[in-house]
């Protein structure tokens, strides 16, 4: 064991140590790897969790417009209240602000704002459906039902969020004349299961076991599961199309780099420093403590406290899936890190049989020889990760960071190369030089 533990952790540094890579078992290479990729994403996660007071200290625009909204004493103050992972807050203008419905709204300093702490399971979005015949032009969804399957299947439906919330109750009769006319065995649509779901429906509402406000929000939802195409692949979060899917679609936030989301349950955030680096995360409520963030009777500069506190134990709480996105990030440059050492490996295995190295003769050989390096290059990467989160972009950390891994297990192998080369031709010139006396005698 002693003499393995030399071997792995000074293998690096020692050339007597490293080389006896060639002999020993692949399973240094896989712990090699599986190091490797730990390191790579832990560096990257604790820089970006280390450099986060740093950042959103220089975030001085972004502060000021938390601020703005949550702690400033007037009669457009939204309140805060977060109790067992769930966030409420207090809208003066309604349930819900989404300043993403303006592209030239201003208000919040450049900030894109959404407040949206409604259930994510019951508030609907006001959608519309695209619908295209097989020749792309484009039909009403009416028009859409009624084509052949053939026509549907080499036709296109898509769904469009559009950002706003649905009143279930405005088209409730349309809904209950529709459930109605399925239910009819005489009917062309007629739905033995949408049938029976109508009529339990209609029991419980009459037996008092729904109230009333439950009954028009399932009898929408029967209604958009059998009007409506399906939209399961997309949809996670209701029975209908959601305002919680449109608030976390990668679409809508693409081409932004400044704003706040703040739904029941997730806080989805980005916001740019004064050097102009873009911080952005998103997380659960689970680490964060019950609290009144914002309420009368607390002063403006204890509101700020506690909104600077609730930020931070936000982003602290990302943490795990920041680590879990790294992962996925490096498991998809894996083969290429694969295919890099294999192909040095290849280089390796050639230049040691032209220079007569005995240490990568044996091509699986040369590729024990730089797994053993990997560990340190990528401890280095882990602690240059970490150092230059403080000053530059994550984007920018993580290709600097992955390039000085290559480089550095790259160098080392070069570096290998040639002292073994120096050591082999010294020995070679000794060999002679010995044998001439030998002959001279």
């Amino acid at each position: 064991m002693k003499r393995w533990l030399k071997f792995y952790f000074l293998g690096f540094f020692c050339d007597r140590y490293g080389k006896e890579a060639a002999s020993r078992s692949f399973f240094n290479v896989v712990l090699s790897l599986f190091l490797t990729i730990i390191l790579l994403s832990g560096g990257l996660a604790a820089g970006f969790s280390a450099s986060f007071g740093k950042h959103y200290k220089e975030a001085d625009d972004f502060r000021e417009f938390v601020y703005g909204i949550f702690a400033v004493d007037g009669d457009s103050r939204i309140n805060l209240k977060i109790q067992n992972g769930k966030l409420s807050a207090d809208i003066p203008e309604g349930v819900r602000i989404n300043s993403f419905l303006n592209e030239n709204d201003n208000a919040f300093g450049g900030y894109k704002l959404i407040v949206d702490t409604t259930p994510a399971d019951t508030s609907f979005d006001d959608f519309t459906l695209i619908c295209k015949d097989a020749n792309g032009v484009e039909i009403s969804y009416e028009d859409y039902r009624k084509l052949p399957e053939t026509g549907k299947k080499n036709g296109t439906v898509e769904f469009k969020y559009s950002g706003k919330p649905l009143d279930v109750t405005v088209k409730q009769t349309e809904y209950i004349a529709y459930l109605e006319k399925i239910s009819q065995e005489a009917d062309s649509e007629y739905d033995s299961e949408a049938a029976k779901n109508y009529g339990e429906l209609k029991h419980k509402k009459i037996s008092g076991e729904i109230s009333e406000e439950e009954y028009e929000i399932r009898i929408y939802t029967l209604y958009a599961k059998n009007y409506y195409p399906s939209y399961t692949r997309f949809e996670n979060y209701g029975d209908a199309p959601t305002l919680r899917t449109y608030y976390t679609q990668a679409e809508l936030i693409e081409n932004e780099e400044k704003y706040l989301i703040l739904l029941d349950d997730t806080c989805i955030c980005s916001f740019k420093t004064e050097d102009g680096l873009t911080v952005n995360f998103a997380s659960y409520y689970m680490g964060v403590d019950d609290a009144v963030i914002s309420d009368e009777g607390l002063s403006e500069n204890d509101i700020r406290g506690r909104l600077d506190k609730f930020v931070r134990q936000c982003f602290i709480g990302s943490g795990g899936l920041i680590f879990f996105v790294y992962i996925i990030n490096l498991g998809n440059l894996f083969l290429l890190f694969v295919l890099i050492v294999l192909a040095l490996a290849l280089i390796t295995f050639l230049l040691c049989k032209f220079l007569h190295l005995e240490f990568g003769k044996k091509y699986f050989g040369a590729v024990k020889t730089i797994c053993s390096y990997l560990f340190y290059s990528a401890l280095a990467a882990f602690i240059l990760s970490i150092v230059l989160s403080f000053f530059y972009a994550r984007t920018t950390v993580f290709v600097v960071s992955e390039i000085a891994f290559v480089c550095l297990f790259v160098l080392r192998t070069i570096a290998l190369i040639v002292t073994e080369s120096v050591r082999t031709k010294r020995a070679a010139a000794v060999n002679v030089e010995s044998a001439n006396k030998t002959d001279v005698s």
